[in-house]
């Protein structure tokens, strides 16, 4: 069932059907409204009020470029990764042409570089981090932190301390698409490794790698291109969206992986 979008393009007004967007690469759910959801297109955020039959800009042009500011004053190239604080008053977006995480404030809509675009993957605060392809988000599970996946690391952004370090850089053989990435409640990371085509946990603490299951879900007959996911722990499962496939899968996970840390 469609929500909201038709055709390709721009547009935003009453009438979720009538909304046109370029293409779509990030969802997240607006805690303070579970039935409403910001959307991350190419080149802007914008947000679907499915009660008030409603999609709102909320920062963002339809040409891109490289722009802290507010509302429509800013500009980004090719948003793939969103997430929400729990408050519902912070948005975090990984911006992958510009090579940069930016915040965005949900109610002054004042977007703002927290890790700038750069060469290489360099540590510590704005402005001298850097990293390089970040592409999908995901908050630590008391949220104080959050994960970035890239083709060559994954990169941890402390919240309070406003500070990038290097968690793991990622071995040629483990290059993984970086499309899918989720945390569980035992701050395990879930990730796809396109190089082996298939799919792995990471303990955070320590770096170290883990198979999931091969003869379940980890063949290349059963994954093409896993683009996106969440984890329901009600489930013991993950949800994957496969975007080759077109389809959503579910994908069961070991109990140990619930079991807060």
């Amino acid at each position: 069932m469609t929500i909201c979008g038709s055709f390709s393009g721009f547009k935003n007004g009453k009438g979720l059907r009538a909304a046109e967007f370029t293409q779509p690469n990030a969802i997240c759910i607006d805690p303070r409204r579970p039935l409403n959801v910001y959307v991350g297109d190419e080149s802007s955020i914008r947000y679907v009020d499915t009660t008030g039959n409603e999609v709102r800009l909320v920062a963002g042009h339809k040409q891109t470029g490289h722009k802290d500011g507010v509302g429509a004053k800013a500009r980004f190239n090719s948003l793939v990764g969103l997430i929400c604080s729990k408050d519902g008053n912070t948005l975090y977006l990984s911006d992958y042409n510009n090579h940069r995480i930016v915040s965005v404030d949900t109610t002054t809509r004042a977007v703002t570089s927290i890790v700038a675009g750069g060469v290489g993957c360099r540590d510590g605060k704005f402005p001298t981090c850097s990293v390089v392809e970040p592409w999908k988000l995901a908050f630590n599970r008391s949220e104080s932190a959050f994960w970035i996946s890239s083709s060559f690391a994954i990169r941890r952004y402390d919240i309070k301390e406003k500070e990038l370090s290097t968690h793991l850089i990622l071995k040629p053989t483990f290059r993984m698409n970086p499309y899918a990435l989720a945390v569980t409640p035992s701050d395990h990371l879930i990730v796809w490794c396109m190089s082996t085509s298939a799919w792995y946990s990471i303990d955070s603490k320590t770096g170290a790698f883990v198979l999931l299951s091969e003869s379940t879900f980890g063949k290349r007959k059963d994954w093409l291109v896993p683009s996106d996911m969440t984890i329901v722990d009600a489930e013991r499962a993950a949800f994957v969206v496969d975007c080759s496939m077109h389809c959503v899968l579910r994908m069961p996970l070991p109990d140990k992986l619930f079991v807060a840390s």
